[in-house]
């Protein structure tokens, strides 16, 4: 399908944006998941990225086994290299839309990837049959549209911000999928789903606000090129916003709030 083949092509990390995926980890950026994690499950985490969220969740259900999926090799390169040491962690290389197994994970995850896909209903799909009866899904996504900063970013930034969710859309990304995701899970025939916030507020008074709060600037300074690429922005504008954002970030920014829902369902017995 070219639409998933664009969303595909589009939802590649940069090398230079991968970062953002390093300063993760799973007490910090998944709290529900984190609390809800058992000793000897075996869990699988599709979209593992560089692995630094897998490797919390190792932790955790330790001596359980964990697998970490991903589609970009450079990432699992990165995931092997820092990660391979732990014995009850493993990384693959796949595509969730191809995912053969069946009944084999107490828990799937997909954290943060589902929007990325053109397709989720076939990925959820795929997770679900993943799942042995009584497991459980989580999913962990952002409702884009629902962001916002206080004060208001610079113009320059919020028409780049327009133009980057412009640029998503057209390969078949889903903006708002957040809120999207406990019908679907229903839809698939989970039981019990639960919808958790999971909101992801920064204040300048907390210690990590110069890193979070610089996030948009970074997805303009490193996404933004493929935007740039595709003809949503000009050159000039995706550098003029990255200039004024770090500007506005430095001294005028005061709170950063990313609308973000943990939803979890069950397999049925």
């Amino acid at each position: 399908m070219a639409e998933q083949q664009s969303a595909q092509e589009r939802a590649t990390f940069p090398r230079e944006a991968a970062g953002i995926l390093r300063a993760r980890s799973l007490s910090a950026d998944y709290r529900h998941l984190a609390a809800s994690l058992r000793v000897g499950q075996r869990v699988m985490d599709v979209g593992c990225g560089t692995g630094a969220m897998t490797a919390g969740m190792a932790e955790l259900v330790a001596p359980g086994e964990v697998t970490g999926l991903d589609a970009n090799a450079a990432l699992l390169s990165e995931a092997h290299h820092t990660h391979g040491h732990v014995q009850n962690l493993s990384f693959c290389t796949g595509d969730v839309y191809a995912l053969q197994d069946e009944e084999a994970f107490d828990v799937v995850v997909m954290a943060r990837v589902l929007q990325w896909l053109a397709h989720p209903r076939p990925a959820l799909e795929r997770m679900v049959k993943a799942l042995k009866p009584g497991g459980r899904l989580f999913v962990l996504d952002y409702n884009h549209v629902k962001a916002r900063l206080v004060p208001p970013p610079p113009r320059e930034m919020l028409h780049f911000r327009e133009r980057y969710l412009a640029w998503r859309a057209e390969a078949g990304m889903e903006n708002e999928v957040a809120d999207h995701v406990a019908e679907w899970m229903q839809g698939l025939g989970l039981t019990d789903v639960e919808v958790v916030a999971q909101h992801e507020i920064t204040q300048r008074s907390d210690d990590d606000f110069s890193r979070r709060v610089r996030l948009w600037g970074d997805v303009a300074r490193t996404r933004g090129h493929q935007v740039v690429a595709a003809g949503f922005v000009s050159e000039e504008e995706r550098q003029i916003a990255v200039e004024r954002f770090e500007a506005w970030a430095a001294s005028d920014a005061e709170e950063q709030h990313f609308y973000l829902l943990s939803v979890v369902g069950t397999k049925p017995l």
